[in-house]
């Protein structure tokens, strides 16, 4: 899958959760998802790899306000290591 085609998956989930609401003694609770994506390319060494630029990616998503998608990259690696 390319990333751009996965950007466009998760996004719709992203979405979907978003919209999403339930109930717990009571309350309406909305909730909200981030996700962090990596692809998986010659520099990735194997899976464990790709799984922690992907959770890197997460981080820099709940870093950068929640509720939202980022795309594994070198700049925020380094951004999240400061």
């Amino acid at each position: 899958t390319e990333l751009s085609q996965a950007i466009v998956v998760a996004e719709r989930f992203r979405l979907r959760i978003e919209a999403e609401s339930v109930e717990v003694d009571g309350q309406i609770v909305h909730y909200t998802v981030s996700g962090g994506l990596a692809m998986m390319d010659s520099s990735v060494t194997g899976l464990d790899a790709l799984l922690k630029r992907a959770d890197s990616a997460l981080y820099a998503a709940k870093a950068a306000g929640r509720n939202r998608l980022e795309c594994w990259s070198v700049a925020s690696t380094t951004a999240l290591a400061s």
